[in-house]
């Protein structure tokens, strides 16, 4: 079924240097210009901010289950390092939690085994650098799903491994939509191709909206294309236009 997207709006951009969470993108529909210019740019900061200290929290505590001997300690039998994922699991609300080797051997709590060797969020962690993917599609049920990918280090410093877990994609849309502006107001986040990834119209996030190539075929995203340009090049500032899309939901 086809419904009609209509917004008449404008922008600030916002820089979040948290993984491969680029900007955020808050659309004022309805609101005056020289309001907008005044106060957005506060609200933007403010929401860019939110949104980090979330993602972060997820890190923090990730990290701190990589901190444990259990898993600093290169003689720990896997199983022993399994148990202690899987009680994480559970305890944090994880869809998943599996421990990567440093060859990228990965083995989750469900007893399941395969390589990520080469894949960029394993390869972040074995360079020492915590990170969150971009929205990924489930093959089983077509759920969204996120992965926080952390280094583990043994009491040398060494990377030798990696913890990662998967949390609900829809999370990072729930942390946008508390995001608000007057009566109207809402915010979504793109990554750095200009991909939605968090929305409250979760079809956008599924689709992987991206204005800037949509606007090669449809002349009327053209400035939303633009905005979305300033947005990833982490330029910030307001600007406006008007939006006729439809999308499949």
């Amino acid at each position: 079924m086809k419904q009609q997207l209509l917004l008449s709006s404008t922008a600030l951009i916002v820089t979040i240097s948290i993984g491969v969470l680029t900007c955020i993108y808050v659309c004022i529909k309805n609101s005056l210009i020289n309001t907008v210019n005044m106060t957005l740019p506060e609200v933007a900061q403010q929401a860019a901010e939110s949104v980090e200290n979330a993602i972060k929290t997820n890190l923090i505590s990730l990290e701190t289950i990589a901190s444990d001997n259990t898993f600093t300690d290169e003689t720990v039998p896997l199983e022993e390092k399994l148990k202690i994922l899987a009680k994480a699991k559970t305890q944090y609300n994880y869809i998943g939690v599996s421990y990567v080797d440093g060859k990228g051997n990965l083995t989750d709590t469900d007893g399941n085994s395969f390589s990520i060797a080469g894949q960029e969020s394993f390869e972040k962690a074995m360079k020492g650098i915590s990170n969150i993917s971009d929205p990924i599609i489930s093959k089983v049920d077509g759920s969204i799903l996120v992965l926080y990918t952390v280094p583990v280090k043994n009491e040398k410093g060494q990377v030798i491994g990696c913890i990662s877990a998967a949390r609900d994609g829809n999370e990072i849309s729930n942390y946008s939509n508390d995001i608000k502006f007057g009566k109207s107001g809402q915010a979504f986040i793109i990554d750095r191709a200009g991909n939605i990834i968090a929305h409250n119209n979760r079809q956008l996030v599924l689709d992987k909206f991206n204005a800037i190539e949509k606007s090669k075929q449809d002349k009327n995203l053209k400035e939303l294309g633009e905005i979305f340009k300033k947005m990833i090049s982490g330029q910030k500032g307001a600007g406006s236009t008007f939006i006729r899309e439809f999308v499949n939901t």
